[in-house]
């Protein structure tokens, strides 16, 4: 309530699935994914100033596939080697604070961390095809064990003028990530988002923005 309370909440989901599909010219397609995940919130409001925000979230998923397949598209049936699915844990956490001194006025600051965990990963490997075995698979998946992601966000909304029919917001953010899992994902990032609405009658207005983004890769 505005004059101060704490709020919680939390959930916890477990599942399974199962994958058994009848291909005529690949078998056994068999594979299982157990996964669980919770999550938590809390919300403090000390005052009609104040608000603080705790977010919680937790995601772990098993997969087990089969080891080899048989294709039998050929005259030949060949044995093909697949590797282990990737088991893959996610935590991540965020800590949300927005202040309002005036009533035309709020700032709000962000904090999220995030570690993801992988489990049959590794750095790649060299291939040595034959004819005898024209196909070799990785026995991994070429991606980093672990990987952290924080991220920094303040920004501002504001009112002004009769009626609100001015409104300015803005933020700034920055990210940073220590193992970078794909080629779209970058190690640093700051961005600037600025915006301005100004709408002084119900039949017209104009609006604004800019938006400054800095990415890079190692």
């Amino acid at each position: 309530s505005p004059s101060g309370g704490l709020v919680g909440s939390t959930s916890l989901t477990f599942g399974k699935r199962e994958n058994e599909s009848d291909l005529v010219s690949i078998s056994p397609i068999k594979a299982e994914t157990d996964y669980w995940k919770s999550a938590v919130d809390v919300t403090y409001t000390p005052n009609k100033s104040w608000t603080i925000n705790l977010r919680q979230r937790y995601f772990d998923i098993d997969n087990d596939n089969s080891n080899s397949l048989v294709d039998h598209g050929t005259t030949n049936p060949n044995d093909l080697d697949v590797r282990e699915s990737i088991d893959f844990t996610r935590a991540w956490y965020e800590i949300i604070g927005s202040y309002r001194p005036y009533n035309n006025l709020t700032v709000k600051a962000e904090l999220r961390r995030e570690d993801i965990k992988r489990e049959h990963t590794g750095p790649p490997e060299e291939h040595h095809s034959s004819t005898s075995d024209p196909v070799e698979t990785d026995g991994v998946w070429e991606l980093p064990e672990e990987e952290s992601i924080t991220k920094l966000k303040i920004g501002f909304h504001s009112r002004h003028l009769e009626r609100s029919a001015l409104k300015l917001s803005g933020w700034a953010s920055i990210k940073r990530n220590d193992d970078p899992a794909y080629g779209t994902s970058f190690s640093n990032s700051q961005e600037l988002f600025l915006s301005t609405r100004y709408v002084p009658s119900p039949f017209w207005g104009l609006s604004a923005s800019l938006d400054l983004l800095d990415e890079e890769n190692d």
